[in-house]
């Protein structure tokens, strides 16, 4: 099982629409055998999954699992570990507390392993114990941002959280930055053209070496407050957006070597 963490320390920048578009399009596109696990208080993840049900819902929750140790049987279906308000005792847990949570979730991982091609993880916007347990378990991570200047300010920290625990988790293969939500203005062009100057080295490309970038789409919020994938949208905007996106969750998997194992599209 492949493991991806998604994660900012900055809220807004999109990493729930990646989390659940990217796991709808793995599970009913690819007919990889998905595994979401949603690490934000805020369940905007668990919401929209859950809300579509197209994923079976575990009766863990992702506190339960970290906090606790908790297991569940593996489903056969695409499966929806849910966020809860356990999560947000983590916030000002210590070192000592921090190697249980993340000893609970690497038993819990390990167990499903042969059960599930791709567990995605979406990761709460604070640096605390949730953000360090997701990248030791993970083998690969990723994280949105916005063409805005708070955002591009907290890529060096974000980048060194990163590089430190890839000294623990040396599987951890850092994936890219993902301009994500973006706008055709000349403020956002240049702001790309600052991160491309900047981090250049960091940004997400596909195999031919492009950089790769999600556009600001209403059919994309559309989608999420409806709880469905954005394909399946009636309006020709969203089958649009779709053409614009597909690519960037093609080179994902295709980063973490999973499109070797698409067997012909589900929906």
């Amino acid at each position: 099982m492949q493991k991806l963490a998604i994660m900012n320390e900055k809220g807004g920048v999109g990493k729930s629409a990646l989390a659940t578009q990217l796991s709808f399009y793995a599970a009913l596109k690819r007919n990889l055998k998905v595994l979401v696990i949603d690490l934000d208080q805020q369940c905007n993840t668990s919401k929209c999954i859950e809300n579509s049900g197209l994923f079976h819902v575990a009766e863990i929750t992702a506190g339960a699992l970290l906090l606790n140790g908790d297991s569940f049987s593996a489903s056969d279906k695409p499966t929806l570990i849910k966020g809860d308000k356990l999560l947000s005792r983590l916030e000002s847990m210590g070192p000592e507390k921090a190697k249980e949570v993340i000893g609970n979730f690497y038993r819990a991982l390990s167990a499903l392993n042969p059960h599930y091609d791709l567990c995605v993880i979406d990761t709460n916007p604070s640096p605390d114990v949730r953000a360090m347990a997701a990248l030791c378990i993970a083998n690969y991570a990723i994280s949105p941002v916005q063409l805005n200047q708070e955002a591009i300010d907290g890529v060096v920290q974000l980048y060194e959280n990163i590089r430190r625990v890839s000294v623990y988790n040396p599987e951890l293969t850092f994936m890219g930055l993902l301009p994500n939500m973006v706008l055709n203005t000349p403020f956002q062009r240049a702001n790309f053209r600052d991160l491309m100057q900047s981090f250049g080295q960091i940004l997400l490309k596909d195999g031919n070496g492009r950089f790769l970038s999600i556009p600001h789409r209403t059919a994309v919020s559309e989608a999420q407050s409806e709880c469905r994938p954005v394909w399946t949208g009636e309006k020709s905007t969203a089958l649009k957006t779709w053409t614009e996106i597909k690519g960037v969750f093609e080179a994902i998997l295709e980063k973490m070597k999973m499109a070797e194992q698409d067997q012909g599209e589900a929906l």
